[in-house]
């Protein structure tokens, strides 16, 4: 058997696999992330005890990312048209958001798929945010819901203050 013959049918064999193996794994990827934010989320504002629910029905890609029909509103009320938007800061989503108070979210997913960020008032005040899909409520320990990033992670998340 001469084994210098088969080896660049082999080379090319494991060049195939290689291509479809990253392939497969970079349109899961991507099919994952986008249909990871439609659904129903959960916004937690550090200090506050209320709850937020964010409903994300439609993205539309953009060259930066995505634009989103979004609705948000105080846990178990009605629940407002805002303005929302998902851009790429590398290989991470921000979630950005206008409520209808105008505060403004600004929120980067973390490597479990929660957002951390800034909840900014009208007023100028500034509270960090979660924000967790409703489905992963279930899988997380209490203590990482009832408590919002501190202040020190969203500056270093955000690099303002």
């Amino acid at each position: 058997m001469n084994v210098h013959a088969m080896v660049p049918g082999m080379v090319r064999w494991l060049g195939r696999v290689a291509l479809f193996t990253m392939f497969s794994a970079t349109v899961q990827a991507q099919s994952s992330q986008d249909q990871a934010l439609i659904g129903t989320w959960v916004v937690t504002v550090a200090g506050e005890d209320a709850t937020r629910t964010l409903s994300i029905s439609e993205e539309a890609p953009t060259a930066a990312g995505a634009l989103l029909r979004a609705r948000y509103g105080m846990t178990g009320k009605k629940l407002a048209l805002i303005d929302a938007s998902m851009t790429w800061l590398g290989s991470r989503r921000q979630l950005n958001l206008v409520t209808p108070a105008s505060t403004v979210i600004a929120a980067t997913e973390q490597a479990d798929g929660t957002f951390y960020g800034t909840f900014a008032l009208k007023s100028g005040v500034v509270k960090g945010v979660l924000i967790v899909h409703s489905q992963e409520l279930e899988t997380m320990t209490p203590a990482k819901v009832g408590s919002p990033v501190p202040a020190r992670s969203v500056l270093v998340e955000n690099g303002s203050r």
